[in-house]
C-alpha cells in the first residue's frame, strides 16, 4: 500500500489530482454561491439549476440559510469571492455547504475509494498475491470509479453535455 502510495506522488498522479479538485472546488463554490444568491435574491432558476442543486442536497430551504450565512461572511478580493466558511454562524449551513461542495467536486475529479477496488485485487488469486495483483492493476480502479461515478450518472441524466463529450469520445476512437 505505501509503495503504491508513493509511486502516484512519484508519477504526479498524486499533485495533479490534489490541484484539480482545489480548483474545481473553488469553482463549484462560485458557481453553487451563484446560484443560491440568485434564488435568494426571488430569481427564478431553471429547472436544470435546480436539479443540479438538489443532487447535491440542497433545497430551497438550505440555500437560503446558506445565502444569509454568505451575504453576511463572504470575503470579496477583486472578482474573488470567497464564502469564509470559518466564520459563519449558522453551523448546520456551513456543514451542508461544505458536503455540497465536496459532493460536487468529488463526482467531477473521480478519485477511487473502497468500493471501486475489484475483490481480487484485495485478495489476490490463487497464483497471485495481493500485492502483485494491486501493483499489476494500480489504474483499474480509476477505470471502475470513472465508471461508476461518471459513466452510469451520465447515461441515467441523458444530459446533453455528457451524450456530446460521449459521442465525441466515441468518434476519436
Amino acid at each position: 500500500e505505501r509503495a503504491h502510495s508513493g509511486f502516484f506522488i512519484a508519477n504526479g498522479i498524486a499533485p495533479w489530482t490534489e490541484v484539480m479538485k482545489t480548483w474545481q472546488t473553488l469553482i463549484t463554490a462560485s458557481r453553487v454561491m451563484d446560484d443560491i444568491q440568485a434564488l435568494a435574491a426571488g430569481e427564478k432558476l431553471s429547472a436544470k439549476q435546480l436539479t443540479k442543486l438538489a443532487a447535491i442536497g440542497l433545497d430551497e430551504r438550505n440555500a437560503l440559510n446558506i445565502a444569509d450565512m454568505i451575504a453576511r461572511h463572504q470575503v470579496v478580493t477583486g472578482r474573488t469571492r470567497l464564502p469564509n466558511v470559518a466564520a459563519w454562524d449558522d453551523l448546520e449551513a456551513a456543514r451542508t455547504f461544505r458536503s455540497a461542495i465536496w459532493q460536487a467536486t468529488n463526482n467531477s475529479i473521480i478519485t477511487p475509494g473502497a468500493a471501486n477496488v475489484s475483490r481480487w485485487m484485495v485478495e489476490g488469486t490463487s497464483w497471485l498475491p495481493p500485492q502483485a495483483a494491486q501493483l499489476i492493476a494500480m489504474y483499474h480502479n480509476y477505470g471502475l470509479a470513472m465508471h461508476q461515478r461518471l459513466v452510469v450518472a451520465g447515461i441515467q441524466g441523458a444530459d446533453a453535455n455528457f451524450l456530446g463529450g460521449a459521442m465525441a469520445l466515441l468518434g476519436l476512437g
